[in-house]
């Protein structure tokens, strides 16, 4: 049983999820204080993201920061809207890439998107579930 506000193993996390995870190789735009700063978005649900900085300020960011975020799907020209807040941050100590440099990154749960960008998404979401090589 999981106890608030105890800190989850990464199978916790994953048994926690609502929505299945998209593996996912894109450039996004996030905004902190109307400022767009890019990011590389590792994966996607119906109800969050998970990105990699690239190149920003530091920000004192913790749990419950608002955020804004641009993105365009793969193979779409529609551009979504979503409002989020950050409920994980990964520090970039550990090696997450191949060549073991560190990355730093972001989880962002989803706190506000409009009705027709949710089906947008839940239509990229759905059709990338059907394909062979996922």
């Amino acid at each position: 049983m999981l106890l608030p506000g105890a800190p989850m193993s990464h199978s916790d996390r994953k048994a926690y999820r609502r929505h299945p995870r998209i593996p996912v190789d894109m450039m996004i735009n996030k905004f902190v204080d109307d400022q767009p700063y890019m990011v590389r978005v590792k994966d996607i649900s119906m109800s969050g993201v998970y990105f990699h900085k690239l190149i920003e300020p530091k920000f004192i960011e913790n749990e419950d920061s608002e955020v804004g975020l641009e993105l365009r799907l793969p193979g779409s020209e529609d551009t979504i809207w979503v409002a989020g807040r950050l409920i994980r941050e990964s520090s970039g100590q550990a090696p997450e890439n191949e060549d073991g440099r560190d990355i730093a990154g972001c989880g962002i749960e989803f706190t506000d998107m409009a009705d027709e960008d949710r089906l947008r998404l839940q239509m990229f979401i759905s059709e990338a579930m059907r394909r062979p090589e996922r």
